[in-house]
């Protein structure tokens, strides 16, 4: 047998391979004809049948699989110059959907529970990839009425067993806020404003005398870096984190955004204020000019890129600042990387820079993936626990909102901004979901020019950029060149 931590090779080889696995125990009756259903639903690669007999023998007439699964149609098209990211879609595709049954799921082997950081990475997919986003309202739903009597969202739901992590609830905010902007359904989104409001009323609660957050409640879950204690970092448990307060940051920034959008002028600027405030005190005790970055802790030198890419998605670093964290991110030089699952936050932070090498170079990643026979996406590099997370298909949304650009400016996506960060791309084909029905664009870039032939629902406006030099586009098929 092998550890359960063991590098696994390739996983399309079986032969010198040892089995770990659960499953069902059927007991035959004897009866002709008899039939043995599962009673839930199993996932996994390859099906292992052992079978004991007693002093009869068993006639074994048909072994099936019934796949099960909600029934998503993609709307998301992709095809491009490069021809290995375009045989990426299908395995991101898939990976998706077999964490999508009654909710999303962080994967179909193990828990199968609905975790709000891996959904937030699922809606976001959602939304570019599939029209219909009943999974991504009930998860938004099903943490609304996670609320403990403290008001804290749980970490996932439904379980039987209640789980807490603030790093978790403080996503919640931003994943209403990401809804707000994909989707056009603003009367959804002021259903659930109670519950954004209590979380963050509630960790405005927990603040120091020093005006950031020390003590937290539950298990301030950040990543799976396999040198962090639990996805702890430094600091992280102690109470004297800055990746923890940074969460605070963009919590209340997302905050922020979704107020206005509800005609809460008042309070979206109280939100405003007391991010600019808590990230002002974060920056005093967390900056380090020596290292030229964030610290994890105030306890050890220790970096991440974790502390650098949250900070970044503020938007409030000074721009000698901002240019430090993002030559960290460029480099690569901290104490830890972010994995898989951070991965997405640092994809989107290399693309609101526009860290064009950065950007492609992690794909890398995800294009090594069938090669290894992988069909679904793994929970962490080798050695992976576990090969179904859907969450790790993030890239399916980079592709239509990052390498294509294709990002809603307005809430309900009543603007678009296309920005491309095409990398060494010479042409790529996109069709991504608009709550109106579908966004196309066509990329097209020669040694004279750079052309886009973009296709927007009727009624939708917004600008088409590229290397910072925007132009107007509207409703219909419309060509821009640069």
């Amino acid at each position: 047998a092998i550890h359960r931590d063991s590098v696994k090779g390739n996983r399309a080889d079986i032969i010198g391979k040892s089995w770990l696995g659960f499953g069902d125990r059927f007991y035959p009756s004897g009866a002709m004809g008899e039939r043995s259903p599962g009673l839930w639903w199993r996932s996994g690669r390859y099906v292992l049948v052992h079978i004991r007999t007693g002093d009869e023998p068993l006639v074994l007439r048909r072994l099936g699989i019934l796949t099960t699964g909600y029934p998503f149609d993609r709307t998301l098209d992709w095809t491009s110059s490069d021809k290995a990211w375009d045989s990426i879609l299908p395995l991101l595709d898939h990976g998706l959907r077999v964490c999508a049954h009654e909710t999303w799921v962080d994967c179909p082997f193990y828990e199968q529970l609905c975790y709000v950081g891996d959904t937030l990475l699922h809606c976001l997919s959602n939304y570019v990839a599939y029209p219909d986003d009943r999974l991504s309202r009930r998860a938004l739903l099903g943490f609304d009425w996670s609320r403990a009597g403290c008001g804290l969202v749980a970490e996932r739901y439904p379980s039987q067993w209640r789980q807490d992590s603030p790093t978790y609830a403080l996503l919640y905010p931003q994943m209403v806020r990401d809804f707000m902007m994909w989707r056009d359904d603003l009367s959804f989104v002021r259903q659930r404003m109670a519950a954004v409001r209590s979380q963050l009323d509630l960790f405005s609660g927990l603040m120091g005398d020093d005006g950031l957050l020390h003590d937290v409640p539950g298990w301030p879950f950040v990543d799976w870096v396999p040198s962090w204690h639990m996805g702890c970092g430094p600091g992280v448990r102690e109470g004297d984190s800055s990746i923890v307060n940074l969460h605070f940051v963009l919590a209340l920034q997302a905050g922020e955004e979704l107020e206005r959008a509800v005609g809460r002028t008042r309070m979206a600027e109280e939100y405003r204020e007391a991010a600019a405030v808590l990230f002002d005190n974060l920056m005093e005790r967390y900056w380090s000019d020596e290292h030229a970055c964030i610290l994890d802790t105030t306890s050890c030198p220790d970096t991440s890129e974790h502390a650098q890419v949250l900070a970044l998605l503020t938007g409030l670093l000074k721009d000698d600042q901002a240019a430090a964290c993002a030559g960290i991110l460029d480099r690569r030089e901290t104490n830890a990387e972010c994995s898989i699952y951070f991965e997405h936050h640092r994809l989107n932070a290399l693309y609101l820079y526009r860290m064009s090498n950065a950007f492609h170079a992690s794909l890398g990643f995800w294009k090594q993936l069938p090669s290894q026979g992988f069909v679904s996406l793994p929970e962490q590099p080798e050695p992976s626990r576990s090969d179904a997370h859907g969450w790790g298909a993030h890239p399916m949304f980079h592709t239509a909102a990052s390498i294509a650009g294709i990002r809603p400016s307005a809430p309900g996506f009543r603007r678009v901004r296309i920005a491309p960060l095409p990398g060494d791309l010479s042409s790529f084909s996109c069709r991504c979901c608009h709550p109106d029905g579908t966004i196309d664009v066509a990329f097209e870039r020669t040694n004279e020019a750079v052309r886009m032939e973009i296709t927007l629902p009727d009624g939708v406006s917004g600008d088409a950029i590229w290397q910072g030099r925007a132009k107007p586009i509207g409703g219909g098929t419309q060509q821009r060149t640069w």
